[in-house]
């Protein structure tokens, strides 16, 4: 009978029928209490009850969730209600999402992350000025005219890109950051030619090492860019991965330089930190990643064999004046990277800032275009950008260099990445917390001319060191001498 009883009390939970799964889950608790904790239904209750409140009652209701436990049944119930805050937040039901964030937050590692330290009651102290150079220009040591030098040096050098091909048959997304990399190669006087680096279907996985070894014969490229090197697609798989190794290995046997790129390093630090050097020396030569807060890993020799810089920033002149809406925006997508911006929604909603999250769909059918994504960055009197990562890791994002390029004013979550390439309060403005954020956006949407220093100064910055000929400078010096 209680197997029964749970079994129409999940049916009617699942059914969003909140009143009828409440009762049975309550008459459940009455008779079986050690049922009702395992099946966590101190986390299910309370879930339904801010389900069905008022407006009104949402103010002030605050239902616990219960002790932790850990189970694989509470970890499906937060999955569940994390999609439930998603949809929440797109129906601009802010205030039950706000509920429901707060609910989970002591279950979800990652939801509690965000509102960690102070998130809705501290207030930091506005950051000065900074005037000091950023660390990567002392660090690389890249002068002006040494970019024409490297490129007379290196013209028509054969780059070999290996890389994932996330929106190959979508015309109107042509900048992401492989795309740019080939881009920007070319402009730069290189050669490229590219392979995909996903995961073929069926026994071409097997064969994808010999392709990749055909592929370099025919070519006889100079470099080898393989992006996410055995982090995703096929050099994720055991045995391929091996068999690429070996490829990449016998071209630096005959003089092939190999740069293992990451985007996402942070979580490689996170979750395989002792993969981030494997087989340096033996089947690549250089790591490239964007993540400077972990430049201090590793011995000497292989933190010298680290090139930290931005992909190269390349988008479409944007059409449009800019700050012609005199609000904040966010533009960007929510997915479990970087699951932080959920809890931002809700919150800055539920406080009323002037500020509108337009979410990126990467699963739709109907794509927003490079052009209008530049746009709408252009086109809000402030952007601001979030870059909390669930590891409690806070990363430059490409929107940190988005956001100038298209001549918008960036306001953005501070972190030391971003401080190691841009200039805080030239180029951008930092800030921490809610309560940062509310005092800062009426302040920047009230001073123009303090709007349009910033978004001119930090148009310039990145328009000069991270649209490609830094980058290529860089790399091709890390990589020759």
């Amino acid at each position: 009978m209680i197997a029964q009883l749970v079994a129409r009390a999940d049916q009617a939970y699942l059914a969003r029928d909140w009143a009828t799964a409440r009762e049975l889950q309550r008459l459940i608790g009455t008779t079986h209490r050690a049922v009702a904790t395992d099946l966590c239904f101190a986390l299910t209750d309370a879930h339904c009850a801010i389900e069905l409140a008022t407006p009104a009652e949402l103010e002030t209701l605050a239902p616990a969730a219960g002790p932790a436990t850990g189970s694989r049944r509470e970890g499906e119930l937060v999955s569940l209600i994390r999609a439930r805050i998603q949809e929440a937040c797109r129906a601009g039901d802010f205030l039950r999402a706000s509920c429901l964030l707060r609910l989970i937050a002591p279950l979800d590692p990652a939801i509690g992350g965000a509102y960690h330290g102070g998130l809705l009651t501290r207030r930091t102290t506005a950051p000065a000025r900074d005037e000091a150079p950023p660390r990567f220009l002392a660090d690389h040591g890249i002068a002006d005219w040494s970019i024409d030098a490297a490129r007379a040096r290196h013209r028509d050098k054969r780059l070999l890109l290996v890389r994932r091909y996330g929106f190959a048959d979508i015309p109107v997304r042509r900048h992401e950051a492989n795309d740019n990399i080939a881009r920007t190669a070319r402009r730069f006087g290189l050669a490229v030619r590219e392979i995909d680096s996903r995961a073929p279907v069926g026994a071409a996985t097997d064969a994808y090492a010999a392709r990749l070894q055909d592929t370099i014969a025919d070519f006889a490229p100079d470099i080898v860019l393989y992006d996410e090197l055995f982090l995703s697609g096929v050099s994720a798989l055991p045995a391929p991965a091996a068999a690429i190794a070996d490829v990449l290995a016998a071209a630096r046997a005959r003089g092939v330089r190999v740069v293992k790129s990451y985007s996402d390093v942070w979580y490689v630090v996170a979750h395989g930190p002792d993969s981030l050097f494997a087989e340096l020396g033996r089947c690549y030569d250089l790591v490239h990643h964007c993540h400077p807060a972990v430049l201090d890993r590793g011995s000497a020799p292989q933190r010298a064999a680290v090139f930290c810089y931005p992909f190269p920033t390349d988008w479409p002149s944007p059409t449009e004046p800019a700050g012609t809406l005199a609000r904040a925006g966010f533009v960007g997508a929510m997915h479990p990277g970087s699951i932080a911006r959920l809890v931002w929604w809700a919150e800055a909603a539920r406080a009323g800032l002037p500020l509108d999250f337009i979410e990126t769909r990467h699963d739709a059918a109907a794509q927003r275009s490079d052009l209008d994504y530049v746009n709408l960055l252009r086109r809000y009197a402030v952007s601001v950008n979030f870059t909390l990562r669930p590891t409690g890791a806070r990363i430059l994002t490409g929107r940190a260099l988005e956001v100038p390029l298209a001549g918008g004013v960036l306001i953005e979550e501070d972190n030391p990445d971003t401080r190691y390439f841009l200039r805080a309060g030239i180029d951008f403005v930092p800030f921490e917390t809610l309560p940062d954020l509310a005092a800062l956006l009426p302040a920047l949407l009230a001073d123009a001319p303090r709007r349009r220093a910033l978004a001119a100064e930090g148009h310039a910055w990145v328009s000069r060191y991270f649209t490609g000929d830094y980058f290529w400078t860089g790399l091709l010096r890390k990589l020759y001498g």
